[in-house]
């Protein structure tokens, strides 16, 4: 796709070349946290909630923050879109290995239920007077994306990140918490939505992430075949979008 859409220019798509790069979110800006340090997000991270179900609420989310050879700042990424024809197969992918997104050594690649999209992403950590707490870029769908990254709060297993972000077809923004694990605690949950009524957010809003996909499992005869959705991309949209929970309260 990238190939397709951008290198060779094979096809033609609605772009606007003024959104090549990054961009000042001016007065759109979230408040980041003060004296953030970069290294507090090194390591493996879960996302366990997140605010715009068209980007946010993917299920079994991971994300590992660490440095390259040359030292500079490195994002792995991972996510699943659910395969409908798959949902009745066995669901395989445990959380990520050390710098690698492979399979487990011991386990055969199967006909997995979901269709998993890994990627790295370059990050650059802006300094204390920027608006952005970091700026990251990256590829994905074909696409590339610049995205403003605000860390605006933390707690001892979690971190609550705002971000602002386009590709050459248009602008998007959204919010998601981290954790150490595919949990937060009763007490870290009270501190996330302290610190989303303080942006202004609605934590009736966010959804609560499927982390429970992050294993190995039968999923058991749940699914549709695949033949319903051929030619239907709102009908699998719909679907998609129907296994998403929102949080309750």
């Amino acid at each position: 796709m990238s190939c397709i859409l951008e290198d060779k220019e094979c096809l033609s798509f609605p772009k606007d070349p003024k959104l090549l790069g990054w961009l000042d979110d001016g007065d759109a800006a979230p408040k980041k946290m003060a004296n953030f340090d970069m290294k507090s997000l090194k390591g493996d991270w879960i996302k366990v909630y997140g605010l715009d179900s068209r980007y946010d609420c993917f299920e079994c989310q991971q994300n590992r923050f660490y440095t390259d050879k040359e030292g500079g700042w490195r994002m792995d990424t991972t996510f699943r879109l659910p395969r409908p024809r798959g949902l009745s197969k066995t669901s395989v992918e445990p959380p990520l290995q050390p710098n690698t997104f492979s399979w487990p050594k011991d386990t055969k690649v199967p006909d997995v239920a979901y269709f998993q999209n890994d990627l790295t992403e370059e990050v650059l950590v802006d300094k204390e007077s920027a608006k952005p707490s970091m700026h990251t870029t990256g590829r994905t769908f074909g696409l590339t994306f610049w995205e403003n990254y605000y860390i605006f709060g933390q707690g001892d297993d979690f971190q609550f990140i705002r971000y602002i972000g386009h590709t050459v077809q248009g602008g998007y923004k959204g919010a998601f918490v981290v954790a150490r694990g595919q949990t937060l605690s009763p007490e870290s949950i009270d501190k996330v939505k302290a610190i989303a009524k303080e942006q202004g957010l609605d934590w009736k809003e966010f959804c609560k992430i499927k982390n429970d996909a992050c294993s190995v499992k039968e999923e058991g005869a749940k699914g549709s075949d695949v033949g319903e959705f051929v030619g239907d991309a709102n009908k699998y949209v719909k679907f998609m979008f129907d296994r998403q929970e929102k949080v309750s309260k």
